[in-house]
């Protein structure tokens, strides 16, 4: 793997904002490596995957949630 390969590889999964320059390499590198710029398509994907996920997981406990508390309301009626 050459260089340019691994340092892009580490920009495309940095967490920290990238610098004006890094952010000029990393697209220039993409530009002419088909490879890295399958990559970054994979972890684009894989971070629309996760964050589709994590919705669903947040709507499922908000629905939960209001289960429980439409319960909650219906046994105080009760009484």
């Amino acid at each position: 793997m050459k260089h340019n390969c691994k340092r892009s590889m580490k920009l495309m999964t940095s967490p920290k904002e990238l610098s004006f320059a890094k952010r000029f390499f990393l697209k220039l590198h993409l530009l002419m490596c088909d490879k890295c710029s399958r990559y970054q398509a994979h972890l684009n994907s894989l971070g629309d995957h996760f964050r589709t996920y994590l919705k669903s997981k947040e709507e499922s406990s908000q629905e939960k949630v209001t289960s429980l508390e439409d319960e909650m309301i219906k046994s105080l009626s009760k009484d």
